[in-house]
């Protein structure tokens, strides 16, 4: 009995490895796509001109995701079939991410975390930040009409965002040195997507993030929270779903260079 159960583990042990390297090829197209090209700080960084320790201030906005019950579906799913599962949240969100702009800093267990903005300007990454919340919220009906029937529930991701002054830099020991931003910015946007949950919603938004997009919210979609952390109270938005965003925040202004459908549409269909 023990011979089998050591080869019954050692045979699941040796599967969930092979998913876990398919997941790692699949991903790693997504997360290094055009690196050299599309995002300068990384070729400074691959090229030797960022050092670990090495810093820059940079205005720009944060936003951060959680995908919603994963402890639940870790329990009841099987190794392959969750890496299958993460596989294609994480092509939701980065493809959305990459279609307007954003650059991947870290990917964090279910959660992912993304700046925009950092060579645009804060203005136009509040933008891009928003509009990326829309397109990940409708790419998600795609992912849930074939997966829904087999999970028993829809995927759910909740979205946290701030805005402000960030410190870009390489952090790390030895080869796990890995590009990151830190600042207040991202602490907020850490509180905010825990307290959409909280909420029942799918995005909370700072107010500074609103600002900086051009955007005037109603009265019924912004409260002053708590936020641990911070002194003072924060006020904050509150989004049912992506796609309630207004049509003013996801119009091209005369200062971005609007994409052409078919890159905005990207893989999903999200807008």
């Amino acid at each position: 009995m023990i011979p089998f159960l050591a080869s019954a583990f050692c045979y699941l042990a040796f599967a969930l490895f092979e998913s876990f390297a398919l997941a790692l090829d699949r991903l790693s197209p997504i997360k290094t796509r055009g690196l050299l090209e599309e995002h300068p700080e990384r070729a400074r960084i691959l090229s030797g001109q960022i050092r670990r320790g090495d810093t820059e201030t940079i205005h720009a906005a944060i936003w951060l995701a959680d995908l919603r019950g994963f402890t639940q579906l870790s329990d009841t799913m099987l190794g392959p079939e969750l890496i299958a599962l993460l596989n294609s949240y994480f092509d939701c969100l980065v493809t959305s991410i990459h279609n307007h702009d954003g650059e991947v800093l870290n990917f964090m267990g279910d959660g992912l975390l993304a700046v925009f903005g950092q060579r645009a300007g804060i203005e136009i990454g509040c933008r891009q930040a928003l509009r990326t919340v829309r397109a990940i919220d409708l790419a998600l009906d795609h992912i849930n009409a074939k997966l829904e029937a087999e999970l028993g529930r829809p995927l759910q991701v909740g979205m946290g965002l701030d805005a402000g002054p960030l410190l870009l830099g390489r952090i790390g020991y030895g080869e796990a040195v890995d590009f990151t931003v830190i600042g207040n910015a991202v602490n907020v946007a850490s509180r905010l997507e825990a307290l959409s949950k909280e909420k029942g919603l799918q995005v909370m938004l700072a107010r500074e993030v609103a600002r900086q997009a051009g955007w005037e919210p109603a009265a019924e979609f912004t409260m002053q929270v708590a936020v641990r952390g911070v002194a003072e109270p924060v006020e904050v938005i509150g989004i049912a779903r992506g796609r309630d965003l207004p049509a003013s925040i996801l119009a091209y202004t005369d200062d971005e260079e609007e994409r052409p459908m078919a890159w905005t549409m990207g893989r999903w269909g999200g807008a």
